[in-house]
C-alpha cells in the first residue's frame, strides 16, 4: 500500500471535518470553555494547525499540557481515524462490529454441523499489545514515515494503548511500603531481644510514610512532595548519624550489647534516610500518562490500529480450517465436536502471544451452540 494518508490529514478541510465530528465528544465542563475559545477562531486554528503538521512542528502534548493543546491531540487522532480507517480495512478480515451478525455467522455454521463453540476474549483489549511490533507492521503497510512517528509519539506519551504502561496507585503504594515495611521489620528483630513485648505495626507506619511523601489531587495520579521527603530525609539522616557516631565513639558502648544494637538502628535510619532522598529526587516518581480529552476517538483508533495485527490472528485460526467471527476482542470459533473446539482454545492463545495478549479466563467457555446462543449473546455485547 503506497498511499501517504498523513497529506490528508494535513488538510484543513480534512481537519474541518474531524473537528465536526468530534465536537459531540468535548461537552465536558473542563473542554466546554477550551471548545468555545477554539471556535472563536475555528478557521485559523484549523489552519495553523495543518501547517505545523505539514512542516513536523506538531509534538504530542505531555502530561500537564494545557486543556487546548490536550484539544488538539484528539482532534487530530480523530483525522488519523477517519485517514487510516478505511485504508487498514481494506484487507479481508473476520471481525464485525455487531452482535447480531456475529450471531447470525455462528448459526449459519450450526446449521453446516459445527456443533460446539469456543469462545473468549482478549485480557485487556487493545491496550496489552506489543507496540513495536505494530509499529513494524504498520511500516509495512503504509508508506508514510510522518504519520508512523506520530503514531509512535502517542504510544510513548500514553495518548494511545496507554492502559498497559498507567501505574496503579494501590500497587505504586505497596511498593513504596515494602521498604518502609522492611526497616520496621529490622528495627523489630534487632530490639526483640531487649524488648519482648514491644510489636511494631508497620503497615500504618508505611501509609503515613506514604501520605506525607504523596499528595494527590481530585483526578489526578499521585505526585510527589519533594519539600516534605526531604524534611523527613533531613531529620532521619541527622538522628542516625549522630547516634551512630557517638555509640561507635564510645569503646564501652562497642563492647555492649545494647550499645550495638543502637548503633546497628542508627545505621538502619540512614538507609532509611536514603531511600527517602531517593524517592524525593524523583526516582521513584512516575511521570503522569497523558489522558485524552475525547475518548471514543481514542478507543476507536486503537481498536483500528489493533485489527491490524489480528488480522494475522484471524488467518491462522481460518487456515486450520475453523471457522471464527470476531468482534472487537471478542471471538468465538466454531467446531464439529468438543476435542476440536479446544484445540481450537489452544491455538487462539497461541497465536496471541507473539502479538503481547492473552485470553481472559473469565470470559472464556466451550459449549454446544444450543447451549451458548444467549451467554453468546452478552459475551459478544460485553
Amino acid at each position: 500500500m503506497n498511499f501517504p494518508p498523513f497529506q490528508q490529514i494535513c488538510a484543513p478541510q480534512h481537519l474541518q471535518t474531524a473537528w465536526h465530528q468530534l465536537r459531540p465528544e468535548l461537552l465536558s465542563a473542563q473542554t466546554a470553555a477550551a471548545r468555545a475559545e477554539y471556535e472563536r477562531t475555528l478557521g485559523g486554528n484549523l489552519n495553523s494547525l495543518a501547517s505545523r503538521l505539514e512542516r513536523g512542528q506538531y509534538c504530542a502534548s505531555s502530561p500537564g499540557a494545557s486543556v487546548i493543546a490536550r484539544l488538539e491531540d484528539a482532534l487530530v487522532q480523530r483525522a488519523v481515524l477517519n485517514a487510516l480507517a478505511p485504508l487498514l480495512a481494506r484487507k479481508p478480515g473476520y471481525a464485525v462490529r455487531d452482535a447480531q451478525v456475529a450471531l447470525n455467522r455462528l448459526r449459519a455454521c450450526d446449521a453446516h454441523g459445527y456443533r460446539f463453540v469456543a469462545a473468549t476474549a482478549i485480557a485487556a483489549f487493545p491496550q496489552q499489545l506489543d507496540q513495536t511490533l505494530l509499529l513494524h507492521r504498520l511500516a509495512a503497510q503504509l508508506s508514510d514515515a510522518p504519520l508512523l512517528d506520530l503514531l509512535e509519539q502517542w504510544c510513548e506519551t500514553g495518548l494511545l494503548f496507554a492502559a498497559a504502561r498507567e501505574p496503579d496507585s494501590a500497587s505504586s503504594a505497596a511498593s513504596f511500603q515494602r521498604p518502609c515495611e522492611w526497616v520496621m521489620q529490622l528495627a523489630q528483630s534487632l530490639f526483640a531481644r531487649w524488648l519482648p513485648g514491644a510489636a511494631f505495626n508497620e503497615e500504618p507506619l508505611a501509609a503515613q510514610a506514604w501520605q506525607a511523601a504523596t499528595a494527590q489531587h481530585p483526578g489526578e495520579q499521585h505526585c510527589w512532595r519533594p519539600a516534605a521527603v526531604q524534611s523527613l530525609a533531613r531529620v532521619a539522616a541527622l538522628a542516625g548519624v549522630t547516634a551512630t557516631l557517638v555509640l561507635l565513639s564510645s569503646a564501652r558502648a562497642r563492647r555492649h550489647p545494647l550499645g550495638q544494637c543502637l548503633a546497628a538502628l542508627g545505621a538502619v535510619t540512614g538507609i532509611a534516610s536514603g531511600l527517602a532522598w531517593y524517592a524525593s529526587s524523583n526516582a521513584w516518581a512516575w511521570p503522569p500518562a497523558a489522558t485524552s480529552l475525547a475518548p471514543q476517538t481514542q478507543a476507536a483508533l486503537e481498536e483500528v490500529l489493533a485489527n491490524t495485527l489480528l488480522q494475522d490472528f484471524d488467518l491462522a485460526i481460518t487456515r486450520v480450517g475453523w471457522p471464527l467471527v470476531r468482534v472487537a476482542g471478542s471471538f468465538a470459533i466454531a467446531a464439529r465436536n468438543e476435542q476440536s473446539a479446544r484445540a481450537a482454545l489452544h491455538l487462539a492463545g497461541q497465536a496471541l502471544w507473539p502479538m503481547g495478549w492473552q485470553c481472559a479466563p473469565e470470559h472464556t467457555f466451550l459449549a454446544c451452540f444450543e447451549e451458548a446462543e444467549r451467554e453468546l449473546s452478552s459475551h459478544f455485547s460485553g
